[in-house]
């Protein structure tokens, strides 16, 4: 039995060790579209806290004024608040269309910027908002993390006002 705990602690160990070499072989593009894809997948999935992960503790939307505690606050509200009666799901997903994504990394420098396009649909699966995001990020350790926004709306208009 101490064999198979060992064995099993080891190949978590290996998998593990594998994944993080893995993820510093890939380029800063990729390692920030993996952020912005599974804070889309945190979204859809109300995970707020793994979501949150996704912004330095500084973080500010310049558009709305927003901080990261007012930010968490509101998607909070969201995911609570606007669930289905019926069906008990959230109402919202968001998309983020494969080709809006446009990544820029500084040259030498822990710093980026990310221009994505993001629609809010709803249960209905009809688009109710639509807008363009200007994010700044920042690596630290080897993670990035968006510390800035602002955005336009292209479309319809924000859940919560």
């Amino acid at each position: 039995m101490r064999r198979i705990l060992t064995y099993v602690a080891l190949v978590a160990f290996l998998g593990i060790v594998g994944w993080q070499i893995y993820r510093a072989s890939l380029s800063d593009e990729t390692r920030i579209r993996m952020l912005l894809d599974d804070c889309v997948d945190d979204f859809n999935a109300r995970r707020v806290l793994s979501l949150m992960d996704g912004f330095t503790l500084d973080y500010e939307d310049s558009t709305s004024g927003t901080d990261r505690n007012r930010l968490q606050g509101a998607l909070l509200y969201l995911f609570q608040r606007r669930i289905d009666k019926k069906t008990r799901r959230f109402r919202y997903q968001i998309v983020m269309p494969e080709d809006s994504v446009r990544i820029e990394v500084a040259e030498g420098e822990p710093r980026a910027r990310a221009d994505l396009g993001l629609e809010l649909v709803e249960d209905d699966r009809r688009v109710s908002w639509k807008l363009d995001v200007h994010a700044e990020l920042i690596e630290s350790d080897g993670v990035w993390r968006i510390r800035k926004s602002s955005y336009e709306t292209v479309a319809g208009e924000r859940p919560i006002h």
